[in-house]
């Protein structure tokens, strides 16, 4: 019946996200390891500059916003429209620096381009484990993997499309050597690239081509 093949279908993609996520899960009962929003280097010519921020100024806030990690401050500022109050610490003291981030087009790794501001800072790559409430661990995991598999979906529309060229699919030999290079960053560099190769798996075996799960129907 087409209810059985169906499940046959799905089953094998299913067991792909529930892959990724109970390894998910594993790594965050560690905590989740976040950059810290200190500045590594300015850009010049660009808005920190003319601004006066320095390398290794921690940024505190964006127009009110407590910034946790470098993730975080490079949404706010890509969001911001005209100028910005940005809040940093330099030498244990708080200053406040009004800048107007450069907006520009900007094309991402996964091929989706938008229209972003950049203030021209990079950080120092300093990473902090923060501690994931026992509970939350599931949940924090379950939105990671839906975030990856978003991130996947996007690039798998950007490839069709040709906004994203054929020459970033990787075989085998490509993965391991990702894989590979993975591990010179640890443990938890080397689980996140297992979830994401998942969570990749599952959405590949859900598109209907004879050759994979999802023209099986």
């Amino acid at each position: 019946p087409v209810w059985a093949r169906m499940w046959a279908v799905f089953a094998g993609p299913f067991a792909n996200f529930l892959f990724a996520w109970v390894v998910l899960m594993a790594l965050f009962t560690g905590g989740q390891q976040q950059i810290q929003p200190i500045i590594g280097e300015v850009l010049p010519d660009m808005p920190a500059a003319s601004a006066g921020l320095e390398s290794g100024d921690r940024i505190l806030s964006v127009n009110g916003e407590t910034i946790a990690d470098w993730e975080m401050l490079r949404d706010r500022v890509g969001n911001s429209r005209g100028q910005a109050n940005i809040v940093i610490l330099r030498d244990n003291a708080q200053q406040s620096i009004t800048i107007r981030p450069q907006v520009k087009d900007e094309t991402d790794a996964i091929g989706t381009t938008r229209t972003v501001g950049r203030i021209g800072v990079t950080p120092t790559m300093e990473v902090e484990t923060v501690p994931v409430p026992l509970l939350q661990v599931p949940v924090v995991a379950a939105q990671e993997t839906w975030q990856l598999t978003a991130q996947t979906f996007r690039a798998l529309a950007n490839l069709a499309s040709g906004k994203l060229h054929h020459s970033n699919l990787g075989g085998p030999i490509q993965i391991a050597d990702v894989v590979n290079q993975s591990t010179e960053y640890g443990v938890y560099a080397v689980l996140m690239l297992m979830a994401l190769i998942s969570v990749n798996l599952g959405l590949l075996n859900l598109i209907p081509l004879p050759v994979l799960d999802g023209g099986h129907l």
